[in-house]
């Protein structure tokens, strides 16, 4: 199979990236609620901070996220992502 069929290697990187970033916000968040409601049923408020706790990581790996859309349009993140294509091109020629 050819891999130009799939796009430039970079998108096909970064894609990937994004997907492990997705996967990893998705387990924070099942361990946060299924720890919270444990705590419900049992009452402890030892748990319900641990899960709070939990929960508090996942804005680790979400606010790069954000930041990222909220920023991807812009002409500098543009011509910086342009520079180090020309350069890994450059470094394979």
């Amino acid at each position: 199979m050819c891999a130009d069929s799939f796009g430039p290697p970079h998108q096909a990187d970064a894609s990937q990236a994004w997907n492990a970033f997705d996967m990893a916000y998705i387990v924070v968040f099942l361990l946060y609620l299924s720890l919270r409601v444990i705590a419900l049923a049992s009452r402890s408020p030892s748990r319900s901070d641990l899960a709070f706790d939990i929960l508090a990581c996942g804005a680790c790996i979400l606010f790069p996220r954000l930041v990222f859309f909220a920023i991807k349009d812009n002409v500098v993140i543009l011509a910086v992502s342009g520079a180090g294509r020309q350069a890994k091109y450059a470094a394979n020629a």
